[in-house]
């Protein structure tokens, strides 16, 4: 699936890439009206769930998601296990 430049870049840091070269954590807080975030949950490749308040939240790449962006191989153990 394609991504334009803000979801990628927002994806990568979802899963710490701006900072290491391996998957760290997945996870990214914003405004839960975000269109790009929304976008991804509606392809399949995030979800979304409530945050500190009704205007923002959560958002976790799916592993396959992940895997759009992350294009090394990565175990599904390995991907369940980042926070």
């Amino acid at each position: 699936m394609e991504l334009n430049k803000e979801q990628l870049e927002n994806v990568k840091h979802a899963l710490g890439l701006n900072y290491n070269k391996k998957p760290t954590r997945n996870n990214f807080y914003c405004d839960a009206d975000d269109a790009g975030w929304n976008d991804l949950v509606a392809k399949g490749l995030a979800t979304k769930r409530g945050g500190w308040d009704e205007e923002s939240a959560y958002f976790r790449l799916t592993y396959e998601g992940a895997k759009t962006v992350y294009t090394k191989p990565m175990s599904r153990k390995y991907f369940e296990a980042l926070h």
